[in-house]
């Protein structure tokens, strides 16, 4: 049995996760035939006049059996300024996929989770879906996966503009339609790219995308610098005052 722990070390991080949706089908390059575990932490901790606290972590655990992947991912991110939490995320996945040929599979999934950042006492999804590679040359690639899900988001109570709204719950059927990209530029630099998109199947205007770029340099076989840009934007929000996100990176990877 092979074991793969990637420990991801931040430098520093600007801005942190909303995150309402996990980027699990990226990691799929990565898969042997055999158990795979793959892990991050980053977190800041300051002192004095301004006090600060930021923690993200990721856990991905998997076992794949002949045509079959079972994995569990686990995310959580929190931050603290000054003692008052600003944003305390924690999603877990289940996700399920049956390769009926090399790079093509069909995929199920459930997942739980919350979202203060996001405004979201809960978001349950569970769905399934089609993953097919069309473009294949040696290290890259171009894959698209698509189908549907049902959504259930729980949002508080708040204030905005001195107005009180009273929570409410969101029940929606939507159309995932997603990208997925590695770009091998030279022997020690490459681009992954991750774009989600997320139709509301009742109102074609109330869209969700989520982008991740990864642009990683190997240093050698277990070390490697990178740089990552996220953003996350929706069409339509649903509480008042909430704002789209984006977040930048950079920092060092260490593979044992």
């Amino acid at each position: 049995m092979k074991k793969l722990i990637n420990i991801l070390f931040l430098i520093i991080s600007i801005s942190g996760y909303s995150q309402t949706i996990i980027d699990t089908e990226a990691n799929l390059k990565k898969i042997d035939s055999t158990f795979h575990v793959f892990g991050s932490f980053s977190g800041l901790s300051t002192k004095g006049n301004l006090k600060m606290q930021i923690l993200n972590s990721n856990l991905t655990m998997g076992q794949k059996i002949d045509k079959n992947l079972f994995r569990f991912t686990f995310e959580n991110s929190l931050t603290k300024f000054n003692g008052i939490l600003f944003d305390n995320n924690i999603s877990g996945q289940f996700r399920y996929n049956y390769f009926y040929k090399e790079n093509n599979s069909i995929f199920s999934f459930l997942q739980l989770g919350k979202s203060l950042r996001a405004s979201l006492d809960s978001r349950n999804l569970f769905g399934f879906g089609v993953r097919n590679r069309f473009l294949s040359k040696e290290s890259n690639y171009l894959d698209f996966a698509y189908g549907p899900f049902y959504e259930i988001e729980k949002y508080p109570s708040y204030t905005y503009n001195q107005v009180n709204y009273e929570s409410f719950t969101k029940y929606n059927f939507r159309l995932s339609i997603n990208a997925f990209s590695n770009l091998k530029i030279t022997d020690d630099v490459s681009l992954m790219t991750t774009i989600y998109s997320q139709w509301n199947l009742k109102d074609f205007e109330d869209i969700r995308v989520y982008l991740n770029s990864y642009l990683t340099y190997a240093i050698n076989k277990n070390i490697s610098i990178f740089l990552r840009y996220t953003s996350r934007s929706s069409s339509i929000q649903y509480v008042k005052g909430d704002v789209n996100d984006s977040n930048i990176m950079y920092g060092l990877n260490i593979s044992i």
